[in-house]
Order: C-alpha cells, then sequence, then structure tokens
C-alpha cells in the first residue's frame, strides 16, 4: 500500500463521488442534509480543501445536482474545486467520469 507523507512533487487530484441515487436513504439526498450547519458535501469537500497533499477536487454528482453543488462551492470559496461533472449510471462508472476529468499532469488520484 502506498503512504503519502510527503507530497515529493507529485500532483495529486481526489475525486468525491456523489451521484448516487440515495436508495438506501429513502430518496433523500444525503449530500445536502445539514451537519454542524452546513451541508453533509461540505464537510466532506473541507477535507480534501485543507489537505497539503491534494491538489484538486473533481466532485461527480447527479446531473440535476450540478447547479447546487457549483452554488455550495462558490459559497464556501473551495479553491481546489476544478470540475464538477455528471455522474454515470452506476458507481463505477461516476469514477470513470472523476477520473477522465483530472488534470492530465496527475500523478496520482484518490476516490472518495
Amino acid at each position: 500500500m502506498l503512504k503519502i507523507t510527503e507530497k515529493e512533487n507529485m500532483f495529486v487530484s481526489a475525486v468525491i463521488v456523489s451521484a448516487g441515487n440515495s436508495t438506501r436513504m429513502g430518496g433523500i439526498n444525503k449530500q445536502f442534509l445539514e451537519l454542524d450547519g452546513a451541508p453533509v458535501i461540505v464537510n466532506t469537500i473541507a477535507a480534501f480543501e485543507s489537505s497539503s497533499i491534494i491538489d484538486e477536487i473533481i466532485i461527480v454528482t447527479r446531473e440535476s445536482d450540478i447547479k447546487d453543488v457549483t452554488k455550495i462551492v462558490e459559497e464556501y470559496d473551495f479553491h481546489k474545486v476544478s470540475s464538477i461533472v455528471k455522474g454515470g449510471e452506476t458507481r463505477q462508472l461516476s469514477v470513470y467520469e472523476g477520473v477522465i476529468n483530472t488534470s492530465n499532469i496527475a500523478d496520482l488520484v484518490v476516490i472518495h
């Protein structure tokens, strides 16, 4: 297992996959539920935003949520988010959409 403790001139992209159908939540889109006064997705993005190892963040979400996620990124002033893209029919396809939207200089891609 690769353990990153120092950047060592690597460009690291993080893909946050939040394009699910909320089936287990009975249709409630958990990414927009409030946790400590902010939508859950804010806490997720903030964790990657504050990491010195992560250079860019790609968010994969449902097409119908792209506007809302874009507003959140702007409202919370997240600078590392480079793309917000539409997810696929399955988690695997959503991860693929995130990965193909990472920077072409990425040395490493992490999936949330």
